[in-house]
């Protein structure tokens, strides 16, 4: 299990799209690669479905297992990639997780889920400066929440960037995001940084 390596800091927030249960894993809609045809799509959903099962039970080796089976049989599709990489990341093997995900930037750069899950890779490793670059970059995009502003916001306040922007954003974490640890770390953050740039609200 991957852990957070410094104090008063929230646990890592996964990108996650329904229909998975909250903190698992991202794999999109798994459409199978641009090349699949029908009947390697429809065995590949029956793989992804098995996957899921898998997380839901608890099980994340099984899960990795099944995905590295996958990539094994030649599967290369992103969403595959990702899963197979957050599942490494969950089973503890983090270096593999990372790899995977920088090869995927590499060949599939844009995607939300690699710059949101690699720049969380990077965080929890104490890279913040490479995590904030990710995160800015994962901004850009539409699907971009809540969830993506507070990793971004907790880089600038390590690196010491933290201004009025991020104030704003705190209060933003503080109001709306939905895990109660991001809330509160916002408002500790938040009353801090006024206090140092002598902000008054």
């Amino acid at each position: 299990m991957i852990q957070v390596r410094f104090v008063q800091t929230p646990m890592p927030a996964w990108r996650v799209l329904p229909p998975l249960v909250a903190g698992v894993l991202s794999i999109g809609g798994c459409s199978g690669s641009q090349t699949a045809g029908r009947a390697d799509t429809d065995l590949m959903q029956g793989d992804i479905v098995e996957v899921r099962q898998e997380f839901h039970r608890g099980s994340p080796e099984s899960a990795h297992s099944a995905l590295q089976g996958l990539v094994d049989e030649g599967n290369r599709d992103s969403d595959v990639l990702n899963a197979l990489a957050v599942s490494a990341a969950r089973t503890g093997s983090v270096p593999q997780a990372i790899s995977i995900l920088e090869e995927l930037l590499r060949l599939h750069g844009g995607e939300y889920e690699i710059y949101y899950n690699l720049g969380v890779l990077y965080r929890e490793n104490g890279d913040y400066r490479r995590a904030a670059n990710l995160f800015a970059r994962a901004m850009n995009h539409p699907e971009a929440g809540i969830e993506c502003a507070a990793e971004m916001a907790l880089c600038e306040v390590r690196l010491g960037m933290a201004d009025e922007t991020t104030v704003e954003t705190l209060k933003g974490i503080e109001a709306t995001h939905p895990a109660e640890q991001w809330r509160v770390w916002a408002r500790e953050q938040r009353t801090l940084l006024l206090s140092r740039l002598n902000v008054i609200e």
